[in-house]
């Protein structure tokens, strides 16, 4: 008979006691008390804080645990069920996961296909038995987790379900229910295995639903039953349901083509005992003014009566939008150049024209890797007549401080990166000839007409050895009948320059008409290669790829480009871009593509997908549109002066972005349409388009911007406005929509004359504070140059005396300080407050990091704009509105320090940090971890080290810990798992004069499922001189087959110091093969004198209902325990002399209601809402009511005892009231 409800007289007692408590509370004003939160600081200097979700008892410890978990390293990004940076811990699932160069040997990202890989709770799964994928395949979790987990059935490209064993004996089912097994949008294919059920050896159980619309690719939990055991044929009655409410800032989310639609957060949960509403945690939530997403604000727990505690409240970074104009950071020098000449021919068919030409003479580029940006200039002034001639090289670099600029010298750069050898070489071929390459009747054209620009580019920095710091390479060359070359490359130390002529370029990837290469980490190893790919008006195709092997350039023949990205136009001689290279994916891999239109608007689209060793041509990712196309000028031709030769050009008609923070980029193009990178191919979102007002200016990468002002990982479109000179419209990117902002607009006279006279472009957006923020800074040198051109002879034209030279530098910067939406605040029930701030490893404000110089490739040391725990203040005085008059309590400030960041380039990602310095600046205590970041032993992040000082920085206590590595499996790539374990611990105690006090050394013997098989323990103690040691020898059994781990049994302990005789006890263990619970304990089995044998029984549902102790010479003692016919709560127990005592409890609480003790006395207690006694009755009737109540700003709970008159006259003598 299965059982539905309670059928128990003692728990149908329990449920009207719980109605009439409900009776007695007061609805209205928040119950004194608060929700239970733990905060803690990560070692990855994040801010953890975790909110337990309060639920009754299960059975025999099946009990669902879950918590409300807030984890700032993921506030700024993730906007999921619960809002920015909150989530709901305690539901596992497994998941579809990339392949990585470390793990798997290659990159691939998911696509639903048989070749993605299987993560448990983010945990790669290693195939021990079987094809990965297939029906009955056995996996291992990377780092040995002691689980086991096999795959069961097939839907299309992948299994159907999931069962997974852990080592204490669980058996976690994941999709083996139609809601819990979510498909991907569109495929017969499982997304994600969600948990639906878990289950012990003896048959108790959970079970979890879902909500499912695998049409929008929508869903999430709705409920969890407990307390079922199938043995029993007990049904779960106390459940768990996750109630939802519509969300504004609705997610529309792709993978691998699949839709995933996010339109519901979650409002409360409900805890249920039974049928009856025990407890609502209410969540509030408010929409971001920076982000627009979700926020809570707060959480409030509430009875099923409606009474609930004063909410926990949250305080969310919100910035000031807008720029602020800025001396400090005022670039030292120009980092664009822009020249005026105005010609007069002296012969009569000349007309006066006046001809403008710019370019790129310095830049902003992190030089010395502390995730700032510092200056360079690095340009010179030459012609090339057969050889190089060097007129004039300017080379200066200034470093960034994170407050303003300083010079360099020990960075000033070896070479040049730009010059105007390419156009005074130009310009000498065309005297004679009565016309200029490039001039114009009205100043406000402005465009590249001729194919070469002013200031040609010869090389650029690139991060060659992956180091994190940008070298510096040369490779130019003059494709002219005696061709020169400029080619040099420069190792970046992190205080200078060492040549290394290993690394010069085999072939260039500049020209003088343009760009003919590229340098792109082909392979995702974190090392550019370098590749040769353009075409020339010829149409000769020049296609070479020299793979980096981080000493130098190898050719790889085998990677065949398949197409071109730069093309040469016989009709102006200019070398134009026509494609990209870019990770359409979202793996790490660069795709080809090549998208532009030509004179006849006829469309060129190929898309190539990287595999990691070659390319895939793939027709469903064709450009819906070109990026590129071609543009005559025929406005502006018929506009200009008859003299003047406006030539033909490839202008960008659209832009590669990744809108919707994915990870892929996706399309917009000048008639304001987006398409969406599916990561499948493209999908059109008139959302997007429509929310603009008019159509993109062209060029695009002129007259737009895209920069993420706001620090919400989206890019946000700042749009100029040409006719006022200004920043005319800022559109902010929502991840669904644009939204006008006039916050950011900037129209001072001063940047209006600046973008009317030199341009949109000279504008640059760089973080100056590393604080992960763009900032502005417009910079400029103008030299304007007058006279008359005479063209007799030959050689170049004489300029008359007439230059002149103006510099504009400005700079504003962002108003936000720090990035938005990370919780600085935390203020629970009682009012008291905790503070939390943040700083970005490469911000100066504060001192928050140190950076080490120790990183070997593949790894790199690192620092930038992530955002870390600097300091937190809390303070126990309650501020909240029932508050009065109460003094504040002086803050207790902690603050952090960390050191040593390192990044992994080949899947890894961040190893963490080396140290972490945690300071309590009350007592100046500071406690100093050293964490792993040793890929080789599997263990990154696992602290190995501590120690703690006084604030005299006198040492009190360290430890050490020594790892080692078990390896599994064939040792091969998909084939192998790790399990590290600690081999030896050691801590020392100090006094406070820093003189040791006592030494604990524990060395460690483990066996193959981590059980430990030896454990030496010694203490060594300074004063008096002594060792004290303990040596536990264990033997396990250990079923591999039915996965039951563990099982102790046998224990040897031997204690042993100076002086004293050597003592060994010894113990065995016996167990219930079915169930692998203990079912006999023998202490000295191996002596009859001292034998003691201890043997258990057990109900159904795995409790100990029966305890026997016998031995040599003395009678058995037996204990007996009952527990009501649900398993759940102990009802009676009975000791070895037949005595009993009862017991009923409160099944909302597990906490005692009514007991009767040996002597038959019973005591008697209620409980609030919240489970706090509020009234208990003594065996003598005395009854002692105790009440919550705010006063002063603080709860206090105040007690009244009520005694029986008989007792009253008994007990009044002496003046005391008992």
């Amino acid at each position: 008979m299965i059982k539905h409800s309670f059928s128990n007289w003692l728990v149908k007692i329990i449920i009207g006691f719980v109605f009439f408590i409900f009776t007695n509370v007061s609805i209205g004003a928040p119950e004194v008390g608060t929700i239970k939160g733990n905060f803690n600081v990560t070692p990855t200097g994040q801010a953890h804080y975790s909110i337990p979700i309060d639920v009754p008892p299960g059975t025999a410890g099946m009990t669902p645990a879950l918590s409300i978990v807030y984890d700032s390293s993921s506030s700024n990004t993730r906007n999921g069920l619960l809002g920015a940076g909150f989530s709901l811990d305690g539901l596992t699932a497994i998941t579809r996961c990339p392949s990585n160069k470390t793990q798997n040997g290659l990159i691939h990202g998911v696509d639903f296909t048989d070749q993605d890989r299987f993560c448990l709770n983010g945990e790669q799964l290693v195939a021990v038995k079987g094809n990965y994928g297939a029906d009955g395949t056995e996996y291992r979790t990377y780092i040995d987790s002691k689980t086991k987990i096999i795959s069961y059935g097939r839907q299309e490209n992948g299994p159907a379900s999931f069962k997974v064993w852990t080592k204490g004996g669980q058996v976690a089912e994941y999709g083996l229910t139609t809601d819990s097994q979510i498909k991907a949008e569109g495929k017969n294919t499982v997304a994600v295995w969600n948990l639906n059920k878990i289950q012990d050896t003896v048959g108790n159980y959970l079970e979890v639903h879902y909500f499912k619309d695998e049409a929008k690719g929508s869903f999430y939990p709705v409920e969890i039953n407990y307390t079922g055991n199938e043995k029993a044929k007990v049904l779960p009655y106390n459940s768990i349901k996750f109630i939802y409410e519509e969300r504004p800032d609705t997610k529309t989310a792709y993978q691998a083509g699949s839709k995933n639609i996010l339109d519901k957060r979650l409002k409360s949960i409900q805890v249920y005992q039974g049928l009856n509403l025990i407890y609502e945690y209410q969540l509030t939530y408010e929409i971001s003014k920076n982000t627009y997403r979700s926020r809570i604000t707060a959480i409030q727990k509430c009875s099923g009566s409606g009474a609930c505690l004063s909410p926990t409240k949250f305080e969310w970074q919100t910035n000031e939008e807008g720029w602020i104009k800025d001396k400090a950071f005022e670039p030292p020098i120009s980092m664009y150049e822009w020249h005026v000449y105005y010609y007069k021919e002296t012969a009569p068919s000349w007309k006066f024209e006046t001809n403008y030409y710019d370019g790129v003479i310095g830049k902003f580029i992190d030089l010395n890797g502390t995730g700032l940006p510092s200056i360079v200039k690095m340009w010179s002034e030459g012609v090339f007549a057969g050889v190089f001639n060097e007129i004039k090289t300017d080379k200066e670099t200034f470093i960034n401080t994170g407050n303003t600029w300083v010079k360099d010298d020990k960075y000033t750069p070896p070479t040049f990166l730009f010059t105007k050898a390419p156009y005074e070489q130009i310009l000498k071929k065309l005297v004679g000839r009565y016309i200029l390459d490039k001039t114009y009747s009205k100043p406000s054209f402005k465009y590249y007409t001729h194919g070469y620009p002013y200031m040609s580019p010869v090389g650029q920095f690139v991060d060659l050895k992956g180091s994190g710091l940008p070298d510096l390479v040369q490779a130019w060359y003059d494709s002219s009948e005696a061709p020169e070359e400029l080619k040099s490359a420069f190792m970046n130390t992190g205080n200078g320059w060492v040549k290394n002529d290993a690394y010069i370029p085999p072939v260039p990837i500049f020209h003088k008409a343009g760009q003919v290469g590229q340098f792109v980490d082909l392979r995702g190893t974190g090392l550019p290669d370098l590749v040769q790919a353009w075409s020339d008006k010829d149409s000769k195709e020049y296609k070479e790829v020299f793979i980096n092997t981080g000493t130098g350039w190898t050719k790889d023949d085998k990677c065949v480009l398949p197409t071109t990205i730069f093309k040469q136009f016989e009709s102006n001689g200019g070398i134009f871009q026509i494609g990209y290279f870019v990770d359409l994916r979202g793996n790490g891999l660069p795709d080809l593509i090549q998208t532009w239109s030509d004179k006849d608007s006829k469309e060129h689209k190929e898309v190539f997908i990287n595999t990691g060793t070659g390319w895939v041509k793939d027709d469903k990712y064709t450009l819906p549109t070109a990026i590129f196309k071609w543009d005559s000028h025929e406005i502006y031709k018929q506009q200009a002066a008859t003299q003047v030769n406006i030539k033909d050009e490839i202008v960008q008609s659209g832009l590669f972005l990744d809108l919707k923070g994915s990870g892929r980029p996706d399309i917009i193009n000048i008639q304001k349409e987006v398409f969406i990178n599916t990561g499948a191919g493209w999908i059109k979102d008139d959302a997007y388009t429509l929310t603009l007002p008019s159509r993109l200016p062209i060029p695009m990468n002129t007259y737009i911007q895209f920069v993420d002002i706001r620090g919400s990982g989206l890019p946000d479109l700042i749009k100029c406005q040409v006719a006022g000179g200004s920043i005319g419209q800022v559109f902010v990117n929502t991840g669904n929509k644009w939204v006008n902002n006039n916050n950011y607009v900037i129209k001072p006279m001063d940047i209006r004359g600046f973008i009317r006279s030199y341009g949109f472009d000279k504008i640059s957006y760089v973080d100056l504070r590393g604080i992960g923020l763009p900032d502005i800074v417009a910079s400029c040198r103008v030299e304007v140059t007058g006279g008359d051109y005479v063209t007799e002879g030959s050689g170049l034209p004489k300029v008359g005396p007439s230059p002149k030279t103006y510099e504009y530098e400005i700079t504003y910067l962002n108003c936000a300080q720090k990035l938005p939406d990370y919780l600085i605040s935390i203020t629970d029930g009682y009012g008291a407050k905790l503070d939390i701030d943040y700083e970005p490893l490469s911000g100066k404000k504060v001192e928050v990091y140190t950076k080490e110089h120790d990183a070997e490739y593949p790894n790199m040391d690192w620092q930038g704009p992530m955002y870390v725990v600097y300091q937190t203040s809390s303070n126990t005085a309650a501020t909240g509105s029932q508050a009065i008059n109460i003094p504040k309590i002086s803050d207790h400030i902690t603050t952090y320090h960390y050191t040593g960041a390192k990044f992994n380039h080949l899947g890894l990602g961040f190893l963490g940090f080396h140290k972490m310095t945690v300071t309590d600046q009350t007592t100046g205590i500071t406690t100093t971890t050293t964490y792993s970041q040793n890929i080789s032993l599997h263990n990154k992040g696992v602290p190995v080290a501590s120690e703690t000082r006084l604030a005299d920085k006198t040492l009190i206590t360290s430890t050490e810990d020594t790892w080692e590595l078990k390896t599994f499996g064939d040792g091969g790539i998909n084939a192998t798992y790790y399990m590290p374990y600690i081999k030896k611990s050691e801590k020392n105690s100090y006094d406070f004069k820093g003189s040791l006090i006592s030494k604990t050394t524990v060395s460690n013997i483990i066996d193959d499922y981590g059980n430990p098989i030896e454990i030496i323990t010694k203490i060594h103690e300074e004063t008096p001189q002594n060792d004290f040691i303990t040596k536990t020898e264990n033997t396990y059994h250990n079923d591999p087959e039915k996965w039951l781990l563990g099982e102790l049994v046998t224990a040897k302990v031997t204690k042993s110091s100076l002086g004293k005789l050597e003592q060994t006890r010894t113990s065995s263990f016996t167990y219930d093969p079915r169930t692998s619970l203990l079912m006999q304990a023998i202490a000295e089995p191996d002596d009859a004198k001292l034998k003691l044998v201890t043997k258990y029984k057990r109900d159904t549902f795995g409790n100990i209902v029966n305890t026997t102790i016998s031995g040599q010479g003395i009678e058995d003692r037996v204990a007996e325990v009952k527990y009501d016919d649900y398993g759940r709560f102990i009802i009676q127990s009975t000791n070895p002399l037949k005595q009993s005592v009862s017991q009923i409890l409160d099944p909302r609480f597990g906490a005692i209601a009514e007991s009767t003790d040996l002597n038959g006395l019973r005591t008697k207690y209620q409980y609030d809402d919240f489970g706090r006694v509020i009234l208990q009755i003594a065996p003598d009737g005395t009854k002692t009511d105790t009440s919550y109540n705010w006063v002063n700003s603080s709860s206090i709970h105040t007690s009244s005892v009520d005694i029986p008159a008989a007792l009253k006259k008994r007990f009044l003598c002496c003046n005391y009231p008992y």
